[in-house]
């Protein structure tokens, strides 16, 4: 709010990257890769709306997940009291069932919590009161492919990298791959990461190996999608070039990622067109549609936001 530096400091972005991590765990949202700036963050995240479909023993782990042994605000208990009254009869089971149901696998109630629970503590530790955010979150429907995600994923990570703050990707520890290969993070905190960009790309199984351990599958991974993301970006301006393994197919595109994301959907021509048809009927306008390459199914294409 007021263009202040919500997340200046080392401390509130840990805070931030925390309270992630927590609402992720609860709403059943997979956070596939993150960035947290200085006073914005990017956020690339899986949602299915299935991730509500839980039974009782499940709802009270995510509780924990989110709220420890704290009450939650909204029912006003804890999680002893949860489970007993989820195991009970009473007609209060239901309701506290439905409406734990209702803040999982879905991205407004992702954002809400996570926007909620990061202005509680930061008012609380600043001394501030009052609204925290100037303005709802942008979104984009990005197409579920491997070659779709990692071109956004990579734009992410290189957020700092075109600002200035490191010089490399794997450097800036409050993302999702400088978090996964980069040093001082807890070993949780790696694990979820890397975690998170093997999800992206559909290898979440190569990355932990039969007994826990990472095998060398999931080392092996992690390095090729390095290979995109440690393109050197030495100007605001864009992509500037890349590491020998780059090409320039890839490199085309993330130039183009920043203006695609301003629309309401990216992903192959197909996508698009399908997603257009979606936003038809419900909005009831026709968004354009733009091919932003030439490359047939491998093109990113975005549908502009309709005007309402």
């Amino acid at each position: 709010m007021n263009k202040e530096r919500l997340l200046g400091d080392g401390e509130a972005k840990d805070r931030f990257v925390a309270e992630l991590r927590r609402v992720a765990a609860f709403c059943g949202v997979e956070v596939l890769t993150f960035c947290v700036m200085s006073n914005h963050y990017h956020v690339l995240v899986r949602v299915d709306p299935r991730a509500k479909e839980v039974d009782d023993k499940e709802l009270v782990r995510r509780f924990r997940a989110l709220y420890g042994e704290d009450k939650c605000p909204y029912i006003n208990m804890d999680a002893r009291r949860v489970a007993s009254v989820l195991d009970s009869k009473l007609r209060d089971a239901e309701e506290v069932r439905e409406h734990l149901r209702s803040r999982m696998g879905d991205l407004a109630g992702f954002m809400k919590t996570l926007k909620q629970r990061y202005s509680v503590w930061y008012n609380g530790e600043r001394g501030r009161v009052g609204t925290l955010w100037a303005e709802r979150y942008k979104s984009c429907v990005v197409q579920d492919s491997p070659h779709v995600l990692r071109v956004v994923g990579a734009y992410i990570e290189l957020n700092p990298v075109r600002a200035g703050l490191a010089e490399h990707a794997e450097a800036y520890r409050w993302s999702g791959y400088g978090a996964a290969v980069g040093g001082e993070v807890s070993a949780a905190l790696r694990a979820w990461a890397r975690a998170g960009i093997a999800g992206m790309l559909g290898e979440a199984s190569k990355v932990r190996a039969p007994h826990g351990e990472e095998g060398e599958d999931g080392r092996k991974f992690i390095e090729s999608y390095g290979l995109l993301v440690r393109v050197k970006d030495d100007t605001r301006g864009g992509i500037r070039h890349g590491g020998e393994n780059s090409s320039g197919t890839e490199l085309n595109l993330l130039e183009r990622v920043p203006g695609i994301l301003r629309g309401a959907a990216l992903g192959t021509r197909r996508f698009v067109a399908r997603m257009s048809k979606r936003m038809r009927r419900r909005r009831q306008r026709e968004p354009v549609a733009c091919c932003e390459s030439e490359l047939d199914e491998a093109a990113l294409c975005y549908a502009r936001r309709p005007r309402l």
